[in-house]
């Protein structure tokens, strides 16, 4: 229970950091929306 308490704790202050961070600069910071997120899968 101890651990599970700190990593919520940690995950808690990543969170808040991300919204500061989202308060700051906004949430279209990223990019105009017409680029990939992700890398397509490896089908080879």
């Amino acid at each position: 229970p101890e651990r599970i308490r700190e990593g919520v704790r940690r995950l808690a202050g990543v969170v808040d950091q991300e919204l500061e961070t989202v308060r700051i600069f906004g949430a279209d910071a990223g990019g105009g929306g017409d680029t990939v997120e992700f890398p397509s899968p490896d089908l080879a």
